[in-house]
């Protein structure tokens, strides 16, 4: 009999909450013991199920900053993006894997089993879109390089929002995308990055 493998799934839609239940319904060595919609819950259901195998949304991969209680548990990455879109985020994320939502489910089991065994697997389209990026040149718009030159000199969120004639929100919305650019998930990293690079995109 096969060892079973617990997996929490980390997503912030119920449908695919749904369907990755239904996907595993039939797999016997394979047990969804928990499905988390935010990163509080993530670190929560860690905590009480000790999972084998995180299975998070990619979206939610950018906004996990120093990592959820989830830190030494294996990670496959679900995204329903194309290829390119999703090596953006997976830039910012450290992970064995990832699957693209609209693939066969065998494909999904695969992925589970190979990553929960502390192997890679990730999708074809993936993983050319992470080759082609990983000699990439990173673009920073004016207003990323602003908002670094000022984390870099001690200004808060609250700070650099006035300075600019933003909510504070923006700025958080700016940092994000940031994060997933330059392959970071906290502004001290961002800096650091800002900092390694002369103030300068590379």
């Amino acid at each position: 009999m096969k060892e079973m493998i617990k997996v929490i799934l980390a997503d912030p839609s119920p449908v695919v909450g749904l369907g990755v239940q239904a996907a595993f319904k039939r797999t016997p060595d394979v047990d969804l013991v928990g499905h988390a919609t935010d990163i509080d819950q993530i670190d929560h259901q860690c905590r009480t199920h000790q999972p084998d195998l995180l299975l998070v949304n990619v979206s939610l991969l950018a906004t996990m900053q120093a990592g959820p209680n989830c830190s030494t548990t294996n990670m496959l990455a679900l995204s329903a993006a194309d290829g390119e879109t999703t090596a953006r985020y997976l830039r910012s994320a450290n992970i064995r894997g990832c699957v693209l939502l609209d693939e066969p489910i065998d494909v999904l089991h695969r992925a589970v089993r190979t990553v929960a065994r502390g192997s890679c697997f990730f999708s074809q389209d993936v993983w050319h879109a992470l080759q082609a990026r990983r000699d990439a040149p990173i673009e920073l718009t004016q207003r990323e390089r602003d908002i670094l030159t000022m984390l870099d000199q001690g200004a808060s969120i609250k700070d650099i929002a006035l300075l600019l004639h933003v909510a504070e929100q923006t700025i958080r919305n700016n940092l994000h995308n940031l994060y997933i650019k330059v392959g970071v998930n906290s502004q001290g990293k961002a800096v650091a990055w800002f900092r390694n690079h002369g103030g300068r995109e590379r």
